[in-house]
């Protein structure tokens, strides 16, 4: 049993995409092996992942997820660990994976470390008049 591809998946909050995980189980063939797909949210007990086509489909081992993000279609709904168990009827094997959801920013913009920015604003509090700042252009 092995994921075909068991890296992080990263998605941003607002894209439109497209997210597909591949298990594949193999066995004898007189014990043919089945593959279910788990979900776990963050703080929530493991369930199983339930196709609610066309957002949510699993074939052949397969699980993929499509979002277009709008109205009740949200990238929040889907992140969490996915994990594949294959099963033969005699043993199991199990491979997880999970779905990070990223803060969408725009554009030009980057995450504000105030930190990188305290020296900076403390020491124009302290030598310097009192005057208005444009933080947008010290973190460019």
């Amino acid at each position: 049993m092995f994921l075909v591809n068991d890296q992080d998946v990263h998605v941003e909050m607002y894209e439109e995409k497209e997210v597909k995980f591949e298990c594949s189980a193999t066995s004898d063939p007189s014990t043919p092996p089945s593959v279910r797909w788990w979900y776990k949210a963050e703080n929530k007990e493991e369930e199983p992942v339930q196709e609610n086509p066309p957002t949510v489909t699993i074939k052949d081992g397969a699980l993929t997820i499509f979002v277009n993000p709008n109205g009740t279609q949200k990238w929040e709904n889907y992140h969490g660990e996915y994990r594949c168990v294959g099963d033969n009827g005699y043993s199991k094997a199990t491979a997880a994976v999970k779905l990070i959801v990223d803060e969408y920013l725009p554009p030009g913009k980057k995450n504000i470390d105030i930190f990188r920015l305290l020296p900076f604003l403390w020491y124009h509090v302290i030598y310097c008049k009192p005057q208005f700042y444009t933080l947008s252009k010290y973190l460019l």
